[in-house]
């Protein structure tokens, strides 16, 4: 199925540089309307094979048949281990597989690469390995992590005035990082109480209330955003978009940021506080709202697809 690697020199190309040449394609192909840099899709992909190239050795193309497809993706399905010296997560498996497959396609009508698809290959299913303890946890609805009314008083109490936006933010929208980044003043009307908005990556129409704190809070960091002709809510002290994306097109990294320093002064007089992710935050307004509304209030709360009664994305999120 790839006798016409020998067209271009054999084994003079390789694997590890036709991941490069299709993260370098992907980059180009799917640039921002907004900044003109890469999407963070494409800056996704990069990430995701230079992930790989350190799980799995290169090899010239010759030899990437479907016994070397096999292995590669039997090499992801078993979790090898992230950065913290952990099994990548199930999900970051299915991402990378699905990865794996978009480049199998794209090396397959590359002109430049003297590679097709082996005859016999075949989309099939990726078998991933849980433990009884990750089951429990991903799967059983009780064991979602969210902050109990206590520790979001705490985490109120610490906060700076711009790190209480983010948190109500969090709570009352149940906005992601990249999704707070990007509200406008536009957004809201804090005289009527609402913010109105289209989430980004599901497309769906979203209108939430705002609690009074939350009012408050709006108000006072469209008040303090040093750059008044720019319509970004959360702004830096220059000026500038704290959602500008870095050149790593990383745009949810400083709240992260923030958030680990709010969580460093907190764990400083309480060591045991958990150290959840800002995401936290939205499955406990989730989990809060479906215990009192129902799981159809709550799929609207978070702007999933088409809200029901109880639907797997909510599992995901809420208690």
């Amino acid at each position: 199925g790839i006798q016409r690697a020998s067209t271009f020199g054999g084994n003079s190309q390789k694997l590890h540089a036709a991941f490069d040449a299709y993260a370098t394609a992907m980059k180009a192909k799917y640039v921002s309307l907004e900044d003109g840099m890469p999407t963070e899709y494409a800056m996704t992909e990069e990430r995701n094979f230079d992930f790989i190239k350190k799980c799995f050795a290169d090899m010239p193309l010759t030899k990437f048949d479907m016994d070397g497809i096999d292995k590669l993706l039997g090499t992801i399905a078993k979790r090898p281990l992230n950065k913290k010296g952990k099994p990548i997560a199930v999900n970051t498996v299915r991402h990378l597989v699905k990865a794996i497959r978009r480049f199998i396609r794209w090396l397959n009508k590359a002109k430049d690469w003297a590679w097709k698809k082996p005859y016999d290959y075949e989309v099939g299913r990726i078998t991933v390995q849980e433990t009884n303890a990750e089951i429990q946890a991903r799967y059983h609805p009780s064991n979602n992590e969210v902050f109990t009314p206590d520790q979001i008083k705490t985490l109120f109490k610490y906060a700076t005035p711009g790190e209480r936006v983010l948190i109500v933010m969090g709570l009352n929208f149940g906005f992601k990082p990249a999704e707070t980044l990007r509200v406008q003043t536009g957004e809201y009307d804090l005289a009527e109480k609402l913010l109105a908005r289209v989430r980004t990556k599901t497309r769906v129409y979203g209108q939430w209330r705002l609690w009074d704190v939350t009012g408050l809070a709006l108000a006072w960091a469209e008040k303090s955003r040093p750059n008044k002709e720019d319509a970004t809510l959360i702004q830096t002290r220059n000026g500038e978009a704290l959602g500008k994306r870095t050149e790593g097109g990383n745009r949810g990294g400083k709240i992260a940021n923030f958030w680990n320093r709010l969580l460093d002064r907190i764990q400083k007089d309480f060591p045991k506080f958990p150290r959840h992710p800002y995401s936290t935050l939205r499955d406990t307004g989730a989990s809060a709202i479906r215990e009192i509304a129902g799981g159809e209030v709550a799929e609207m709360y978070l702007s999933h697809g088409n809200p029901i009664p109880s639907g797997a994305l909510l599992e995901k999120y809420a208690n």
